[in-house]
């Protein structure tokens, strides 16, 4: 990893909707329809597909609710290493920064994978979970911000 700045966790169907960018100072976060503000996200699902070779990977992960597009290139050289190594299908866990590509309705979100590991069942079910409670919480203060 590049640094140790927080890492958002949001579900694939909410990362996926994305379709603002904000810039604060020197980083620009994608922002999800329920207001996380993702610089960084960490990701766990299931590796569907993977292709490439040499420098760059591109994958699929799947957690419950969509697809997360994942991409390593030469700047994080473990994560292409490691992504090649993975055979689909395979639980793993990313941590990534999000970026959003193109605009208008062609738009579309990706991470850039910083690190990618292996994980079991258990780690994503627990994922799931708490990303499932931080969407709550975001939930519940969007309504109490709208609501006065």
């Amino acid at each position: 990893m590049t640094d140790m700045e927080p890492a958002e966790r949001v579900f694939a169907r909410e990362f996926t909707a994305a379709r603002h960018t904000v810039e604060s100072g020197d980083a620009s976060y994608v922002v999800t329809p329920t207001g996380a503000w993702c610089r960084r996200v960490f990701v766990i699902g299931t590796l569907t597909w993977r292709r490439g070779s040499g420098d760059v990977m591109q994958a699929r992960v799947a957690d419950p609710t969509d697809t997360f597009r994942v991409s390593a290139d030469w700047q994080n050289p473990d994560a292409v290493e490691t992504l090649g190594y993975i055979d689909p299908p395979a639980f793993i866990a990313v941590t990534g920064r999000a970026a959003l590509m193109g605009s208008g309705p062609r738009a579309y979100t990706t991470i850039a994978a910083e690190a990618i590991t292996v994980v079991d069942r258990t780690a994503r079910d627990l994922w799931t979970q708490k990303t499932a409670g931080v969407t709550l919480d975001r939930l519940e203060a969007l309504e109490r911000g709208l609501s006065g």
